[in-house]
């Protein structure tokens, strides 16, 4: 696993397993504003080897990703960029009295 430019790069190989053809396994989770979209997506090849990239967000923080693969499934966590966020601005308005 590998981001180049905003890309996320995952490559590796798969092993045979005698008579069983292994399966692909992806899954996504976005979070906005407390709002959790999952995406699951699994499909069977039958090459050794793959090659998938993924287009990361603007606001990605490449350098507090994390990666795991634990029962044939591989996790990568993106998180946002701390965003700074400015103090809400106040407008006084004079009110006249007659």
């Amino acid at each position: 696993v590998r981001v180049d430019d905003g890309i996320l790069h995952v490559s590796g190989r798969r092993k045979k397993k005698a008579g069983k053809d292994e399966g692909e396994r992806d899954e996504e989770e976005k979070e906005e504003d407390k709002k959790v979209v999952r995406v699951l997506r699994q499909e069977r090849k039958r090459r050794a080897r793959f090659v998938r990239k993924f287009h990361l967000p603007e606001d990605a923080d490449e350098e507090a990703m994390e990666a795991s693969y634990r029962h044939g499934v591989l996790t990568v966590t993106v998180k946002k960029e701390a965003k700074e966020e400015e103090p809400p601005k106040t407008k006084v308005i004079t009110i006249p009295v007659s």
